[in-house]
């Protein structure tokens, strides 16, 4: 066996191997969940004292699926698009608001301070909610932590735009056109427990 021919062969293909037993999420066995990088982070936080978004969180939904852009205002609700989802907070600048009604309409999206967003189409991101109170657009994926939660929102905001954090997200987005977060698959993230 030559290596050096091996390698020139592959031409910098990378191959993983995955025992049967070792595949993730209802055995799903496309590629790119199996990456050498998301393989590597798997191996990394297994020797770690980890939690799960599952175990961690009370909700885990998407946001308000059917409202269109003339129920915007310059008052009311602040509501949160992908956009607005940057330096692990929100970004209140061009920041849309809907009516008080169409909030209460939509209570199940609804967030307070505190709360965490994730985006759930074409990118990763994750932010903090740093308003009072908001709700949050059909592209999004709201988590409400669990007052026993072992960790806390801002040490899980921060995690998910590190490394280990940002390619968990990133290896969960599946689809063929437009890429999503898959909202079950999203509950198995290792998130390390800190001291």
């Amino acid at each position: 066996f030559n290596e050096a021919k091996y390698k020139a062969l592959l031409g910098g293909l990378e191959a993983v191997e995955i025992s049967l037993s070792d595949l993730v999420s209802d055995l799903r066995i496309d590629a790119e969940v199996y990456q050498k990088r998301y393989v590597t982070i798997d191996t990394v936080l297994s020797k770690k004292m980890t939690t799960t978004i599952g175990e961690e969180v009370r909700s885990i939904k998407k946001g308000i699926f059917d409202i269109k852009a003339g129920c915007y205002s310059d008052k009311g609700i602040p509501f949160v698009r992908i956009k607005n989802l940057k330096g692990m907070l929100i970004d209140t600048n061009d920041i849309p608001h809907i009516p008080e009604s169409e909030h209460e309409a939509n209570l199940k999206t609804a967030l307070k301070r505190g709360d965490i967003i994730l985006s759930k189409t074409a990118y990763a991101a994750a932010s903090f909610v740093n308003l009072k109170e908001c709700n949050t657009s059909q592209d999004t994926v709201a988590l409400c932590l669990k007052k026993s939660s072992s960790i806390n929102s801002k040490y899980l905001v921060a995690f998910f735009n590190s490394f280990y954090g940002y390619n968990q997200l990133q290896r969960w987005f599946t689809g063929n056109i437009q890429m999503h977060l898959n909202l079950q698959d999203c509950k198995d993230i290792r998130i390390p427990i800190a001291s």
